[in-house]
């Protein structure tokens, strides 16, 4: 088993997946894609990342729906999103975040 960071991408579009890719694999980074919600709720159960950059905008569901449907392991599956943006609305911090 690896101790390389695994960064879950979940996003439809791919030039933010490639330009992603380009910035933090040569970093070290192990990257994996999901381009669609429902797609990056299995892969986070499965892969359980180190960090997800979460797009809001999915073609399946929003990003608020896979924040709610997402995988919960005992008290080690949190989300801190520190930044939001869907269809020219900003979300405050609250809003995003998971109980």
């Amino acid at each position: 088993m690896s101790n390389v960071p695994i960064i879950l991408v979940i996003d439809d579009e791919i030039q933010i997946r490639r330009l992603l890719q380009l910035t933090l694999e040569p970093t070290g980074y192990r990257m994996k894609y999901a381009a669609t919600g429902s797609e990056g709720i299995v892969m986070a159960g499965s892969e359980r990342p180190d960090l997800i950059i979460l797009d809001l905008g999915l073609p399946d569901m929003d990003g608020l729906s896979v924040l709610e449907k997402g995988p919960r392991v005992g008290n080690n599956s949190r989300y801190h999103p520190f930044c939001a943006q869907y269809r020219r609305r900003y979300y405050r911090l609250s809003e995003c975040r998971r109980g």
